[in-house]
């Protein structure tokens, strides 16, 4: 029996309206209430919900199962409550996900979470969160041959099934994939009208778009995703000016932001600066490579392997996708590019000099930015970023 989860609807461009209106939806997504009220309909219907950290590329298995998979990152009502019994020098991140993890747990509203360990963090993470609720944790992909990837993800697949009731049937696979696929070539469709020069949208309404996926019906958000690019790119048209050109262009890399308030794109743009491209959850990746829909040998399981492998890191630095970093550079006319790394992350403390190396052979302006990922820090943090950008600003003038 298919799962009416399964089911893939079409999208659909809604009833033009301002785009900033627009971005209510996706702002509404992010609340506290608003998700738990969605997950409790979801739990009513009978289905199952899963936390991902990590694998966004997983989420066709999830659904294909008759599960459905959520982010967890800002869901909690206090997050400060949950931090507390958490290490001091916990990874933000991983915070903001055990907060969300205790939270709907004890609404009685998880049934699972999955880990890709990609890092020390989620590992210790996992070891938490088992008190918790059931733990599914997949090694890292990197340095593994193929065949050993598709094992861990094969048996992945059987153990959301035991738990679903549902066979992860090919039908089912190619259904789910389809979804993600149209929510991928939305985000890429909305991607590609940030680079227009007239395009008002701040990254700071970008953070909110993509913190909302999986947050809410795919394919309602893959909808909304689409009317949202089409209003942006029809004031571009008729309106190449409403940008303020004079700001320089940031592109944004590096440890995703856990918290919007205070956040480095906010910080960014608070100087006087324009995020117009992050990769934060290595989601930049969806405007270079082919989604889950699109891809020649279909849905199995080697296809899904690799597009997990290359897309389970928080950041694309330091694996293969660094060259699409590369390549935005270009394509989105950036100015300069902010590194953010938390201090917590051996990772990107590890990666990032290599990615600096290659901005300097090119000639990019740049700023390493460590942070302890504490909205607190924000004064701290505009004194590093505000001279930045003013050098940006003042090399726009000399037509740099």
């Amino acid at each position: 029996m298919q799962s009416p989860g399964i089911v893939l609807a079409e999208p659909r461009l809604l009833p033009d309206a301002p785009a900033a209106s627009k971005i209510d939806y996706f702002r509404s997504h992010l609340t506290h209430q608003q998700t738990l009220e969605w997950l409790r309909e979801v739990k009513s219907s009978g289905r199952k919900v899963v936390g991902i950290f990590g694998g966004e590329a997983l989420a066709p298995i999830i659904l294909a199962s008759g599960a459905l998979p959520i982010r967890l990152f800002g869901v909690a009502a206090d997050e400060r409550a949950s931090r507390r019994k958490l290490p001091r020098d916990t990874c933000p991140l991983a915070a903001s996900f055990f907060a969300a993890a205790e939270t709907l747990a004890r609404e009685g509203l998880l049934d699972a979470v999955v880990i890709s360990a990609t890092c020390d963090w989620k590992r210790k993470l996992a070891d938490v969160i088992s008190g918790l609720t059931s733990v599914l944790m997949l090694e890292s992909p990197l340095e593994r041959a193929p065949a050993s990837v598709e094992r861990e993800l094969r048996s992945f697949a059987r153990q959301v099934a035991v738990m679903t009731d549902l066979p992860v049937t090919v039908r089912n696979l190619r259904s789910a994939s389809d979804k993600l696929g149209v929510a991928e070539t939305a985000f890429a469709s909305l991607l590609r009208v940030r680079r227009l020069r007239g395009s008002s949208f701040s990254g700071a309404e970008g953070f909110v778009v993509g913190e909302s996926f999986m947050k809410d019906d795919v394919c309602v958000w893959a909808e909304r995703c689409l009317s949202l690019a089409q209003s942006i790119a029809q004031t571009a048209e008729m309106d190449k000016t409403c940008g303020d050109d004079s700001a320089p262009r940031i592109l944004l890399v590096g440890s995703p932001a856990a918290y919007e308030h205070g956040s480095p794109i906010q910080l960014i743009e608070q100087a006087g600066g324009r995020v117009v491209c992050d990769d934060s959850h290595s989601r930049l990746s969806w405007l270079y490579s082919s989604n889950f829909s699109e891809r020649s040998d279909g849905v199995c399981f080697p296809s899904l392997s690799s597009r997990w492998a290359a897309t389970c890191f928080c950041s694309l630095i330091g694996t293969e996708g660094e060259d699409c970093l590369m390549r935005a550079i270009d394509d989105f006319s950036v100015d300069g590019v902010v590194v953010h790394i938390y201090r917590t992350c051996a990772r990107l403390q590890m990666e990032s000099p290599g990615f600096v190396r290659r901005l300097k052979q090119k000639g990019i302006p740049y700023l390493v930015l460590e942070t302890e990922g504490d909205p607190n820090e924000t004064s701290r943090l505009l004194v590093r970023i505000e001279p930045f950008i003013e050098m940006l600003v003042a090399g726009k003038r000399r037509g740099m």
